[in-house]
């Protein structure tokens, strides 16, 4: 929530969810007064149907297969992509990434947050993966900082904002109350938020 709010995220916004599985996104908007549109995906419908339960109907979830956005175009002010391209092939990456920029309002923004292999804690997995090859399919994707530039250059996207994902960078609320119920103090400051995060700006002529 406070990562979109760095991004002038407006209460009245129209946003899209894709990957949104339990919720987590849209009951951090629910509980911050969120009075715009919201609009969440997900390729698993136990998720989708958890996420259904806990939130108001206005919170409108669809089960999707493929790699497009079930929305009319240019109507969402975000789209977001948390924990997404972290398990998708590039090519599937680039198809939804242009997907998301017909269904943006002009000037809209997408958010991705992204395993970079420039980030020492990320390259960790990486050798985990590598490690693991051959037990495994391997289930995280990383990218690189060369790969978005040469994406928003080949969209006429602007890079709006960009965070290494290793830097602490967020404000932590205090107390902490976690999905369960649970709630946890401790010291207030700058936290990470784990993935490295990227937002493109679609141009508005």
């Amino acid at each position: 929530m406070k990562l979109l709010q760095m991004l002038d995220f407006d209460m009245n916004m129209s946003i899209v969810d894709v990957g949104a599985g339990c919720g987590r996104l849209a009951t951090a908007l629910a509980r911050h007064g969120f009075a715009g549109n919201y609009f969440g995906t997900d390729v698993c419908p136990e998720l989708l149907n958890y996420a259904r339960e806990r939130l108001p109907e206005r919170y409108k979830f669809e089960l999707v297969d493929g790699f497009a956005i079930p929305e009319r175009d240019s109507v969402a002010d975000f789209v977001c992509f948390f924990s997404v391209f972290t398990h998708l092939l590039h090519e599937e990456s680039f198809v939804y990434l242009k997907d998301a920029l017909r269904v943006l309002k002009p000037g809209g923004q997408v958010i991705v947050s992204y395993l970079d292999f420039a980030v020492n804690a990320h390259w960790q997995i990486f050798e985990v993966t590598v490690a693991t090859i051959n037990e495994t399919r391997a289930d995280n994707v990383f990218m690189s900082r060369d790969l978005w530039n040469a994406w928003a250059e080949k969209l006429g996207l602007r890079i709006t904002f960009w965070q290494d994902g290793g830097i602490p960078f967020i404000d932590i609320e205090q107390p902490i109350v976690f999905e369960n119920g649970v709630t946890r103090t401790g010291s207030s400051g700058l936290g990470p938020i784990g993935q490295s995060v990227i937002a493109l700006a679609k141009p508005f002529a």
